[in-house]
């Protein structure tokens, strides 16, 4: 990776979504600097990781969210139709209201005439 100047640096850390606003932020004289900064793909991935890095945080982890849940169901405070929804929440984050179907195949091509009649005859 190529080393960025302070400058490039400093546009990696003023950009929210606008280029021409980030390129004056960063001290560029021309807004349109910005549109050339965003062709250089190591500018673009720098501005990536920043974002990807500033999210993080606010994304809650499947325990952070169980965590949360529990706590909602077991506070008495709260309604019971609030406590009820955060359960059946928990409870499909967990899959507990997956139905689960045993399916069985038989092959019948080298089966006997007689064993197959059997089996049609009982239903199965």
């Amino acid at each position: 990776m190529s080393e960025l100047t302070p400058r490039q640096q400093k546009f990696i850390q003023c950009y929210r979504g606008s280029a021409s606003r980030a390129a004056l932020e960063a001290g560029y004289a021309h807004r349109q600097e910005g549109d050339r900064l965003m062709s250089n793909p190591v500018i673009v991935e720098a501005i990536r990781q920043r974002q990807e890095l500033e999210l993080q945080p606010l994304i809650m982890s499947r325990h952070e969210r169980e965590v949360w849940l529990s706590n909602l169901i077991l506070d008495e405070s709260q309604s019971t139709k609030e406590r009820l929804k955060a359960l059946e929440l928990l409870g499909r984050m967990n899959g507990d209201f997956i139905q689960r179907h045993e399916v069985r195949a038989v092959s019948v091509r080298d089966m006997p005439t007689a064993e197959l009649l059997a089996m049609l005859g009982e239903g199965r």
